[in-house]
């Protein structure tokens, strides 16, 4: 059974007309939500029990309905309403927090329904009636958060901050926005508050360490990562732990040996991975352990132990592009001497940002463009051409692998397929009835795949990709993560 609460302070001299309770039983699992008031205090509170881990595809539409009455609504609107029983109350204030309370009813449906821009329109009115009520604000913020505008959320938050009836959570999400745009500064007193009621907590040790350590305190922030490492049996906690301390290239032994541990783990439980099994579980797994090749990479790295590192990194970079790993395998490539090979992983890398008229880059998104722009710029003036003219193109290249001639229609197929020691092994098509192309599956078992995996490894990875035949050749295009 697991148990949770949210809890919101009321405004002084109002009340709130509670919903219904919600209760789903059925024979896999059980969700129980009620509401109260005690005082000026609304708490809701959530019981979600887990009967059976497994549920028989047969059953998928109880589940769906099971899931859709539990969750799908999100929260409803809870109406306000008002307690004052002094008559010589303002009718003017009452009228305008009754209009303001309806507008807010009517923003937070309109949300519901994926309706954004009249949901804005509507909260623009709240805004013009009562422009410092900080129900206005918490009404803004889960707009901006589901439009994916995380910086204006950000600076919503910080108005709600400055208010008075801001709530414990509030803080808490105040935090955990500010923390993972980058805004270690801003975040670093929310979480030294929120450490102090809850010192086991190991996910708010390792924000608050990392917070300290990016804003100049990396001895404070290192003493409280050596303890998080040494007695933290979560992957994802260890590895984080360790990069921020290879960042800071500090305690690089101590990184290294956790470090490896994680990838031992991993890799032996790799070779339990199946191609009939493909499970986003799975896949997060899978993602973490070519996290943590590139960790340790860049440890070794660091430690000068050049070779070795480049060993893991550009296993990482093969299975997963991106910013921090292009930098990574940049670097080791200019230390190497070989700088035209550094240029065209940095040219690659920048291409694989959204671009911004999508997607408003993060802190560490800037800060990272930042770098790979100041390496190109450099190796620029040592003379070293740009290397790629078409980074996504270039980037596409290198997840594609060549199979030879092809005489035939033009057909693709996707397949799972086990990769090991840059080979592949078992392998199925993901759509068992979708028509086979004649010998599909050995060409694919030629395919040449150059340092996916690091040398000397035992992993497994389970990746998928489609079999296109076209025009008189077949190449096999590996699916990004």
């Amino acid at each position: 059974m697991e148990t949770s609460f949210t809890t919101i302070k009321l405004p002084a001299g109002w009340g709130a007309d509670l919903p219904a309770a919600v209760h789903q039983k059925t024979s896999f699992a059980n969700f129980d939500k009620t509401y109260k008031i005690e005082g000026d205090t609304l708490t809701i509170e959530r019981k979600i029990q887990i009967l059976t881990k497994d549920v028989p595809a047969a059953n998928w539409k109880d589940y769906k309905k099971w899931c859709d009455a539990s969750f799908s609504d999100g929260e409803p609107f809870i109406s306000l309403i008002s307690t004052e029983t002094d008559k010589k109350t303002s009718t003017t204030s009452d009228s305008v927090n009754a209009r303001s309370a309806n507008l807010l009813r009517q923003a937070y449906e309109q949300i519901q329904r994926g309706e954004m821009n009249a949901a804005e329109q509507t909260l623009n009115q709240v805004q013009q009636i009562d422009p410092n009520s900080i129900w206005y604000y918490r009404a803004l913020l889960p707009l901006q958060s589901m439009r994916g505008k995380q910086e204006e959320a950000a600076d919503t938050m910080r108005h709600i901050l400055k208010m008075k009836d801001v709530t414990e959570i509030e803080k808490k999400a105040a935090a955990q926005i500010f923390y993972s745009l980058g805004h270690y500064d801003e975040a670093l007193p929310l979480l030294e508050a929120q450490i102090a009621t809850e010192p086991e907590n190991e996910k708010l040790q390792l924000e608050l360490a990392t917070s300290q350590m990016r804003t100049g305190a990396v001895t404070t922030g290192s003493k409280s990562l050596l303890p998080l490492l040494a007695k933290s049996s979560d992957e994802n906690t260890i590895n984080n732990a360790a990069y921020e301390l290879a960042l800071a290239n500090v305690e690089l032994g101590t990184a290294e040996k956790a470090t490896r541990g994680v990838v031992d783990t991993l890799t032996t439980e790799s070779n339990s991975w199946v191609v009939s099994a493909s499970t986003k579980g799975q896949q997060m797994r899978q993602s973490l352990l070519v996290a943590t090749w590139d960790t340790l990479g860049w440890i070794l790295y660091r430690e000068g132990r050049i070779e070795e590192g480049e060993n893991y990194v550009r296993a990482s970079w093969n299975n997963q592009q991106g910013g921090e790993s292009g930098l990574h395998l940049g670097e080791i490539e200019e230390k190497l001497g070989h700088k035209a090979a550094a240029m065209g992983i940095y040219q690659i890398a920048m291409g694989t940002f959204p671009p911004e008229t999508l997607v408003k880059p993060s802190v560490q998104m800037k800060e990272q463009k930042s770098k790979l722009e100041e390496h190109i710029a450099a190796l620029k003036k040592q003379g070293i051409a740009p290397q790629v003219q078409n980074p996504p193109v270039a980037l596409q290249k290198l997840m594609t692998m060549p199979l030879g001639p092809w005489k035939g229609r033009n057909s693709m197929v996707e397949y799972t397929f086990v990769l090991q020691q840059d080979k592949i092994g078992d392998l199925q098509q993901s759509d068992p009835e979708a028509t086979a192309i004649t010998g599909g599956n050995a060409m694919l078992r030629k395919a040449t795949f150059n340092h996916w995996i690091p040398n000397g490894s035992e992993a497994r990875l389970l990746l998928k990709g489609t079999l296109n035949c076209h025009g008189a050749v077949c190449e096999l295009v590996v699916h990004r993560h």
